[in-house]
């Protein structure tokens, strides 16, 4: 079992990190691994270039306090500091950070004590140093849940997120969004706490019209019933002047961009909730400012669960290069996010009309989690997941970023994380028994993809033209197995399969 002194930790978290980076034309990929459990919730790129990520840090996943972490990265992958801020016997979950006009960066994030609940807004110069700190204290009986940030087109902030509240009944809990407003001195300006009859549940996204009137905001949705997510809009009051479902039992968390005068983007989850299977897929919406929906794409696996990302599940500079992140290969587990299983960090780029570009997958080593995606002003895009092994790793997980170029590469990692890398193949289950599918890219498509045995010999064959391609292995006996691809005459991927035991 690891172990580690927190409040040590607090002092020389920077001298414990492990990091290892690649990198070759802005594409890099970093492991910050340490014996504590790390964790990156939002990531920024700055004026001056560089990369500012926030999450937070704690001995092991059940540890009842987390310090607030952040870290700055340059282009080529190469950390240039790291802080962490915790007060004893305090929860803090930093999950939002932004650029003020001068330069500062600002911090947000929920804090909990006892039973007295915070937002915290920390402020930091260039060089990381804490320049000031203010919190927001949530009315009792209230107990914070998310905390979100958008900078308006006046440069005033949003802080938003959600709250638990108890019902009308005094014994269900629900959870109820809330708005409040400051300027760049981080004085409060107005708000609104929504208590409400309608199962709002928290705003995980917010997006201001493009005539800077009002709001969308985008709810969960319900996680024990088949209760749709929402979209909100809100005047600049922050009073809810309508409301609608959205289509095709889609909830959970996600992300909503303004998409143009009159039309936003949607990325959440698809639930399959009459199915015995996990077989959720990533759901892509253009709607109008009606809530009607333009153009819509479904992103998974048959049999398979694709998770979208917890906190920012797409970005875009440019709509015609809208980037999507989310868990290919999720499974419900107890601990939810320490699962003993191997899944793949999956990456999407579409254009405005929601036809892929390119996809890539990353990991199959391990259980991946991802958290959010930024896209980046030199076309590319920022990624941010957790990484547990099992194996190795005792209930703390490890913090990876993962900074993508405009055509989705980046260079395989040969050292802490030998068995990940990026790849537009993989076939599942692994280890499999009778049956296997190959999962193949959209822009890798009209290869030939050859099984052989551990000796060599060449044990199936079969040309791929769709992105799932079914295998019967079910006379093939137990044992290692090597699979390549070859496209265009050259090996596009490789990787070895196991047949496992019925």
């Amino acid at each position: 079992m690891k172990n580690s002194n927190f409040k040590f930790l607090l002092f020389f978290f920077p001298f414990f990190l492990i990091v290892n980076c690649l990198f070759s034309q802005n594409s890099f990929d970093i492991l910050i691994s340490t014996e504590n459990d790390e964790l990156l919730h939002d990531v920024i790129e700055l004026n001056n270039g560089n990369f500012v990520a926030v999450g937070s840090v704690r001995d092991n996943y059940y540890y009842t306090t987390k310090a607030a972490f952040v870290v700055e990265f340059d282009l080529n992958g190469n950390i240039v500091n790291s802080i962490t801020n915790a007060i004893t016997d305090t929860f803090y979950y930093a999950s939002a950070v932004i650029q003020k006009n001068d330069g500062n960066i600002l911090v947000i994030g929920t804090a909990k004590k006892d039973t007295i609940d915070k937002i915290f807004i920390f402020e930091y110069d260039s060089d990381l140093h804490k320049i000031h700190s203010k919190y927001f204290v949530i009315p009792k009986p209230r107990d914070l849940f998310f905390a979100g940030l958008l900078k308006k087109s006046n440069q005033n902030l949003i802080i938003y997120g959600g709250f638990h509240t108890p019902s009308s009944k005094g014994t269900a809990v629900k959870i109820e969004p809330f708005f409040i407003e400051i300027n760049q001195n981080l004085d409060s300006i107005g708000g609104n706490y929504i208590l409400s009859e309608h199962a709002f549940n928290p705003i995980y996204s917010l997006a201001e019209n493009q005539n800077n009137t009002g709001y969308y905001a985008l709810t969960r949705g319900s996680y024990m019933s088949t209760e749709p997510g929402i979209v909100l809009y809100v005047d600049n009051t922050y009073t809810i002047e309508s409301y609608k479902d959205l289509p095709n039992l889609i909830f959970k968390h996600g992300a909503l961009k303004m998409f143009s005068d009159t039309s936003y983007v949607v990325v959440s989850m698809k639930v399959n909730a009459k199915q015995k299977t996990q077989n959720d897929d990533i759901a892509v919406l253009v709607l109008d400012t009606a809530h009607n929906v333009i153009h819509e794409t479904y992103l998974g696996t048959p049999d398979t669960s694709d998770q979208a990302g917890y906190l920012r599940t797409m970005d875009f500079i440019d709509k015609n290069n809208i980037y999507i992140a989310g868990t290919h290969g999720f499974q419900y587990t107890i601990p939810l996010l320490l699962g003993n299983y191997q899944s793949f960090i999956l990456i999407v780029k579409v254009d405005s009309f929601l036809n892929t570009t390119w996809e890539r997958f990353y990991g199959g080593d391990a259980n991946y989690q991802v958290e959010s995606i930024r896209a980046t002003t030199d076309g590319g895009c920022l990624v941010l997941a957790t990484r547990y092994d099992y194996l190795t790793q005792n209930e703390e997980r490890d913090a990876v970023i993962l900074k993508l170029d405009s055509q989705g590469n980046l260079p395989v990692s040969v050292s802490e994380i030998p068995d990940a890398k990026m790849s537009e193949l993989i076939i599942y289950p692994n280890p499999g028994t009778a049956e296997i599918t190959v999962r193949t890219a959209s822009q890798a498509l009209g290869g030939e993809f050859i099984l052989c045995d551990i000796l060599g010999k060449q044990v199936f064959q079969t040309s791929v033209k769709e992105r799932f391609t079914s295998v019967s292995t079910n006379t093939l006996p137990e044992g290692v197995y090597v699979f390549k691809y070859i496209l265009n005459g050259k090996i596009k991927e490789t990787g070895k399969w196991l047949k496992a035991k019925k």
